[in-house]
């Protein structure tokens, strides 16, 4: 296996990916990708790499035949390739495209970067450290009203401190109180 095709499974490896046995075997069918992983946890992926050497119309007789072994056995996993190398001429990344998601990594050794950038839809996403506290939303809209702020904002607003139902619970005591306000009003009235 080459070096390239190693550090592309060791990224992934990284991510959460289990590493499948080689050739793949789906159904009693043989697959002799460079490597497969299949996602776990959150992903459902099964990720096939093709090194340095693939061939471009062999990967997608390879890819046709892994997704009807695929839909046979009704999974839905869906299906990438991680092509190491050059990129395909337009017409085979057509045809590679109709049976995978497909990321090429150019270049016979690649830099972690450039393998983590080729991949980044298969990988978590990394949220940067936020280096300040964040603000408290209902204290800034506090803050917002100023004085405009009526006793029904500050029942409401604590009522969102305990959560949504309690909110709903506060507006809908709202509600009937000024639907009572309203009919009291009415019982005094003569219509003509």
């Amino acid at each position: 296996m080459s070096t390239a095709v190693e550090l592309v499974l060791a990224e992934l490896e990284s991510a959460g990916f289990q590493r499948l046995p080689r050739p793949l075997v789906v159904g009693g069918a043989v697959f002799d990708f460079d490597a497969a992983v299949a996602g776990t946890g959150v992903s459902h992926d099964l990720v096939v790499v093709g090194g340095q050497g693939a061939n471009s119309a062999h990967l997608v007789q390879l890819l046709s035949g892994l997704n009807r072994s695929l839909d046979r056995f009704a999974s839905r996993r869906p299906v990438s390739l991680v092509l190491i190398g050059s990129r395909p001429e337009p017409e085979i990344l057509a045809d590679l495209e109709d049976n995978a998601r497909i990321m090429v990594i150019e270049g016979e050794l690649p830099e972690p970067t450039d393998i983590q950038d080729a991949i980044a839809v298969l990988l978590p996403l990394r949220l940067p450290p936020t280096t300040r506290e964040v603000a408290d939303p209902l204290d800034e809209l506090v803050t917002d009203l100023g004085r405009s702020t009526s006793d029904e904002h500050r029942v409401l607003i604590d009522a969102a401190r305990i959560g949504p139902e309690a909110v709903q619970e506060a507006f809908r005591s709202y509600l009937d109180q000024a639907l009572e306000d309203t009919t009291e009003q009415g019982e005094g009235e003569e219509i003509l």
